[in-house]
């Protein structure tokens, strides 16, 4: 899950320019935490993993929203102190230029020897759009497949274990953030799914997250039945993009909070938790997944979720005043 939508106010504050945030967080330069070494990770992809319009609320979805999250930053807040650094290279302006974003950021990647990198909606935007990889319009579905191509030639540059996603059917998507022609047709989809799991099938390190799957289960999660939406909304209407629905109520027992932001396309903090968590599980036979896997299965899946929803509160948390990281300290 995804966002694209070049008249959408949110995007102006992050396609103003190239955005490749490196976050290569505190305690980077520990060799081992508890006995174990410090495993490099590296995260290619676009607004889903760059935890596009993401708010950490209060515990039980109560208080302000006072921190965002990536999928890096989830990930490394399941363990304390975390057995990884992030190199995060996911950017949520990825959809406005992928034919450059993507070289920059496999570039990049590489550079920082990861032990491991992951990529679950990289592949997006070499599928979706409405340009081909030399500039021109989509006239035809078969224009998708050169790009594909691309994206996949970019990741055949990555020699550490690879964990890449394939292909989600977002028709379903509010137009207002994914015009629909940009959206592929779904004989494309399947066409470019094949092709990526004819490309992982000759390469022993490659190995493919489910999203499509994972996509559809989470938008049956939060919206149900519920129709999606047909048309943009009306001149002067707020789009509504940027805030997740109400709960949706499970029959079987109480409401669960939304996976999905109402643009039917980007993942709550809740959701983005949940692909976190499933990225563990599929790298975790890979050193340092390990770790966050067995917490995340010692803790429990809601339990861990309010950790590490306490964990990015408390590191968002202005420093009290007087301390010697307070802007009013001395």
């Amino acid at each position: 899950m995804v966002f694209s939508s070049k008249g959408h106010p949110m995007i102006a504050r992050v396609a103003g320019g190239l955005v490749l945030a490196s976050i290569l967080v505190a305690g980077a330069a520990a060799a081992e935490v508890g006995g174990h070494a410090v495993q490099r990770f590296a995260i290619l992809g676009a607004s889903a993993s760059a935890g596009f319009s993401v708010v950490v609320n209060g515990p039980g979805g109560d208080g302000p929203g006072i921190a965002s999250a990536r999928l890096g930053t989830v990930l490394r807040a399941i363990v304390d102190p975390p057995p990884c650094v992030v190199a995060d290279w996911s950017t949520a302006s990825f959809f406005s230029d992928p034919c450059t974003t993507g070289p920059h950021a496999v570039e990049r990647c590489i550079r920082g020897e990861p032990d491991a990198v992951i990529a679950v909606d990289f592949l997006f935007w070499f599928a979706y759009g409405a340009f081909t990889a030399d500039g021109r319009r989509i006239s035809q579905e078969a224009d998708r497949d050169a790009l594909f191509e691309l994206g996949l030639s970019l990741l055949d540059q990555v020699e550490a274990p690879l964990l890449v996603g394939d292909l989600p059917d977002m028709r379903g998507a509010n137009p207002r953030v994914l015009n629909r022609w940009s959206v592929p047709e779904p004989e494309t989809l399947e066409r470019l799914n094949r092709r990526l799991r004819k490309w992982a099938a000759d390469r022993p390190k490659v190995r493919i997250f489910p999203l499509a799957e994972r996509t559809r289960e989470a938008m049956t999660a939060t919206f149900g039945g519920d129709p999606a939406p047909t048309d943009p909304p009306e001149a002067g209407q707020v789009p509504e993009s940027t805030n997740p629905p109400e709960s949706a109520v499970d029959s079987a027992g109480p409401k669960r909070p939304p996976l999905v932001q109402r643009d039917r396309l980007h993942p709550t903090f809740e959701g983005l938790f949940d692909l976190t968590a499933a990225v563990a599980v599929a790298m975790a036979d890979l050193p340092g997944f390990d770790r966050i896997a067995a917490e995340i299965d010692s803790l429990g899946h809601n339990a861990m979720l309010e950790q590490v929803r306490a964990r990015l509160l408390e590191l968002d948390r202005p420093p009290p005043a007087g301390s010697p990281n307070s802007k009013s300290s001395p």
